[in-house]
């Protein structure tokens, strides 16, 4: 898998402005990346609720997993994707991050 081929100690103190998404998804699941927030609870809350106490620029990282089997007559979905980006958040905004979650099988 090309996971393997990532070493996640290399770069780690510049994770957030140095790493491309597929590698920030993989590494900060397996070691700590210095304010890094990893959420997968999900549901109709959100995981992740705040005001910004400062300006800033947040870096995202969004994967996504393998569709569904559409219900037996859609066909199969797909394999997932990763998108990343970065937000600017300015003081006094509120911030939500939501999950979602497996759909019906």
């Amino acid at each position: 898998s090309p996971e393997a081929s990532f070493d996640c100690d290399a770069g780690l103190d510049e994770w957030a402005s140095t790493w491309p998404a597929d590698k920030v998804a993989w590494c900060c699941r397996q070691t700590t990346c210095p304010g890094a927030e990893i959420h997968d609870e999900c549901g109709s809350k959100p995981a992740k609720d705040y005001i910004a106490t400062k300006s800033s620029l947040l870096k995202v990282a969004v994967g996504g997993g393998s569709g569904g089997n559409g219900a037996g007559f859609l066909g199969r979905g797909g394999g997932g994707g990763l998108v990343s980006g970065t937000v600017r958040v300015n003081k006094g905004d509120h911030v939500q991050v939501y999950v979602g979650c497996q759909g019906p099988p």
